[in-house]
């Protein structure tokens, strides 16, 4: 999925040992994301951003995909 943000106030992403989500950070490098088992990702949306006048933002990320992983 290419580099886009969520919409949403916040979204929980389980990770479950596949990988591949990437955040952009301040400088717009991508940082790869890494979640131990049995942890989740949450992601503020812009939702959030606009609720809170925009003192938190919503990152933009993307998710690259692994051959012959399934992903829901």
């Amino acid at each position: 999925c290419g580099s886009h943000t969520d919409y949403v106030t916040l979204t929980l992403l389980a990770d479950e040992g596949n990988g591949g989500l990437q955040v952009c950070d301040l400088s717009g490098e991508l940082i790869a994301v890494s979640v131990p088992p049995g942890h989740l990702v949450r992601k503020l949306g812009d939702l959030m951003a606009i609720l809170t006048n925009y003192r938190l933002v919503s990152n933009p990320h993307l998710v690259c995909n692994t051959p012959g992983i399934v992903r829901y």
